[in-house]
């Protein structure tokens, strides 16, 4: 399965951030649209990093409240994992795991086009495996 074949299902729309605004407007985007990770953008889909709510969580323990009048830029993740819409589901959960990372950020044409998590592939792949074991049953019934 392609990850393509995973976007074709999504309901939820892109949400961005952008490197100026501050981690406070983060956890603000990420409560209102019940999402767990943000792309942040320059230029409207240009990807220049991202910030999740563990990042947050994390950085509010290390440096306390203060920093959530800080600036996305100087607290998001800038070397981000992303992956296509013509990769494999297999091959990007098995780079989620091994990375430790629950988003990944699709990029097309070098542009950001939408946002797979964890739980998006393994709803995905849930079906899948449901739908190869319908037809097998149904196999079964033919030959039996």
């Amino acid at each position: 399965m392609l990850i393509e074949e995973i976007l074709l299902n999504k309901t939820k729309s892109l949400v961005t951030i952008r490197p100026d605004q501050q981690v406070n407007d983060a956890v603000a985007v990420l409560s209102d649209n019940n999402i767990g990770a943000l792309p942040v953008c320059e230029d409207g889909n240009r990807l220049v990093g991202i910030i999740s709510e563990r990042d947050i969580v994390r950085l509010i323990s290390e440096r306390g409240a203060e920093v959530l009048s800080a600036p996305i830029a100087e607290v998001m993740t800038s070397e981000v994992f992303t992956c296509t819409p013509a990769d494999d589901v297999d091959d990007v959960m098995g780079l989620m795991k091994s990375k430790r990372v629950r988003h990944f950020p699709v990029v097309d044409n070098g542009l950001l086009s939408d946002m797979i998590s964890s739980r998006d592939a393994m709803f995905a792949m849930l079906d899948e495996s449901l739908e190869h074991r319908r037809h097998l049953a149904v196999a079964y019934e033919l030959v039996r």
